[in-house]
């Protein structure tokens, strides 16, 4: 391996932590959005006015929620190993030494 791969390598490599810390934040909003869901379902069940369309909304928020950060953690998870993979390609030519 050229030293020039090694560098592209490593760049890739932080390049992808960089995006896997991006898609952290998105999941912890994913997460956020959830939870204003539960308050508005619950909120819904406990208000007299309007609960059915709080209810309604808080669960579609709720689900949309949970939904996203469980795609986006899959994504992390993903990311991780593609990382991984790059790193130990980078110690396997004997860079690593």
């Amino acid at each position: 391996m050229t030293g020039e791969k090694k560098k592209f390598l490593t760049q890739e490599a932080d390049a992808q932590l960089k995006a896997i810390r991006t898609i952290g934040h998105w999941k912890n909003m994913a997460l956020g959005l959830s939870a204003i869901g539960a308050a508005v379902t619950y909120l819904g069940f406990v208000n007299q006015t309007q609960p059915l369309l709080m209810k309604i909304t808080g669960i579609i928020l709720l689900i949309l929620g949970f939904l996203g950060a469980a795609v986006l953690n899959l994504g992390i998870k993903n990311g991780k190993n593609n990382v991984n993979k790059i790193l130990q390609v980078i110690e396997s030519e004997g860079y690593g030494k």
